[in-house]
């Protein structure tokens, strides 16, 4: 049993060193499906959603992919030029620019590992 928690553990820290994935798609249905989009490796430490709605005839527009910036926090930048509004969402957990609602299940792996280990030992 201890062999199994060790290995959970040492997977989640290698999982963690890995290059970010993030999702990537150009025009990107809604609602936001994986098998539509692709994942990449990002050389950033962010991931981006991009959302872009004109207010004339209300077309909506997202992208997924790498951001050109790293952030260490969740963060989303709002603007509107010419009766064009974007909403810039950026996030550096692999997957997480995926749905707002589903996130990475690395964090929730080193949980229970560490619950494992308080429990069993």
């Amino acid at each position: 049993m201890k062999g199994i928690i060790e290995i959970v553990l040492l997977s989640a820290l290698i999982h963690c060193a890995a290059a970010l994935e993030c999702y990537e798609c150009s025009d990107c249905t809604v609602p936001f499906s994986s098998y539509f989009a692709d994942t990449v490796e990002c050389n950033s430490a962010s991931c981006m959603k991009m959302n872009l709605t004109t207010k004339f005839n209300k077309l909506g527009i997202v992208s997924r992919g790498c951001s050109t910036y790293g952030f260490e926090a969740e963060r989303c930048e709002l603007t509107e030029v010419s009766g064009t509004t974007s909403e810039i969402c950026y996030c550096n957990e692999d997957e997480c620019n995926g749905t707002n609602d589903i996130k990475t299940t690395v964090t929730l792996i080193v949980v229970l590992s560490t619950i494992m280990i308080l429990l069993f030992f």
